[in-house]
């Protein structure tokens, strides 16, 4: 109903619009689109099982710290800036377009399956993902360390502003570059 908004309470069993804590998890079903406009809702800290596309926009800088899980689609290329922190098993595609995103947790992209055209990846020092699985062009801003495979499906740009020594550091994995790899400009 109404576009799959999460605003809409209609939307929701029994009307139970999800907003801040008060629903435990939430669950998006298989071929369910629902777009989520955090500056109509404020903040949801619910975990979110998600096995159809979820679209999260935001005006603001976005900080998610839910548990995503579930196979679906993870929209965020209407949110300019975001950190993930949540401890996630989502093995869909998490999509940031040409947005910046910031990993604030080790589990924060499930398995690291990640769409960019251009967007920019910082990943915060201390932090060992699962793995990256990266499909488009990539700016990153920080080193990545991983305990499986890194792999590069587009071109990777070392952003200006980022450490003075990028490392990519993979403890068990392979990591793969099929695109070109530039030191910024």
């Amino acid at each position: 109903e109404d576009g799959g908004l999460w605003s809409v309470s209609t939307n929701w069993e029994d009307g139970a619009l999800p907003d801040r804590n008060n629903v435990a998890r939430v669950v998006i079903p298989e071929a369910a689109q629902v777009t989520l406009d955090s500056d109509l809702t404020g903040t949801v800290q619910s975990a979110i099982a998600n096995d159809g596309g979820l679209s999260i926009q935001s005006a603001s800088p976005l900080t998610l710290i839910n548990a995503f899980s579930g196979t679906g689609s993870l929209d965020l290329t209407r949110s300019a800036n975001t950190t993930l922190a949540g401890q996630s098993t989502l093995t869909g595609s998490i999509d940031i377009g040409a947005n910046r995103l910031t990993v604030a947790s080790a589990q924060a992209l499930g398995v690291g399956n990640l769409t960019t055209t251009g967007g920019r990846l910082t990943v915060h020092d201390g932090i060992t993902l699962v793995g990256l699985n990266v499909q488009g062009a990539l700016e990153l801003a920080s080193g990545i360390r991983t305990t499986g495979d890194q792999t590069y499906g587009g071109q990777l740009t070392l952003a200006l502003t980022g450490p003075d020594t990028f490392s990519l550091q993979s403890q068990t994995g392979s990591i793969e570059f099929n695109g070109t790899i530039d030191a910024g400009t």
